[in-house]
């Protein structure tokens, strides 16, 4: 029975302790959504600090977070949302105190991050398809098919990359740490 408790809290350690997005990119808090289609870079590659970007959607009340791994990238997957973004830079990142315990710094983007719209934009397009609507018997007898061609089905998405340091092309203002969403 022992057995069997302590194999249950090993995986459930594990499983709060692996990343969710590939090495660099670890969930921090909220409920980070899993099937968007637009794609965020989230760019710590010139940073010796760890990152914790915080994503707040326009009208509601929840944010989400996750942490970005020094000199590193991760990608999300967001759904076509407004968001506000928020980040720290620092040491030592504490989830119980939700904060780095040693030199953090808080900026806020001075942009609203709208995934599906900002960066590059791509767009797809399906070819036409014949569908069968119904059938009918000719005059020799013959089953036919009634067919309708669709038009193409058409899709959009966006990539864009957000850069967690100084001189990026993100504007990012400095703010206190009573400011910071978590």
């Amino acid at each position: 029975m022992n057995t069997r408790m302590c194999l249950s809290l090993i995986i459930v350690l594990l499983l709060l302790v692996i990343p969710v997005f590939g090495d660099d990119l670890t969930k921090i808090y909220g409920s980070v959504p899993k099937y968007g289609v637009n794609k965020v870079t989230l760019d710590n590659s010139q940073n010796e600090k760890e990152a914790v970007v915080v994503f707040k959607e326009i009208n509601w009340p929840i944010p989400f977070a996750v942490y970005v791994s020094p000199k590193k990238t991760g990608v999300l997957s967001l759904p076509s949302e407004s968001y506000q973004i928020y980040y720290t830079l620092g040491y030592g990142w504490s989830n119980a105190e939700k904060r780095f315990l040693k030199d953090p710094e808080y900026f806020m983007l001075g942009n609203v991050l709208n995934a599906g719209e900002d960066g590059t934009i791509h767009e797809e397009k399906t070819t036409p398809i014949n569908i069968v609507t119904g059938t009918y018997v000719d005059e020799h007898n013959v089953t036919r098919t009634l067919t309708q061609e669709t038009g193409p089905a058409e899709w959009s998405w966006a990539e864009s990359r957000i850069m967690l340091f100084p001189d990026s092309q993100n504007p990012a203002i400095s703010i206190d740490e009573s400011e910071f969403p978590l």
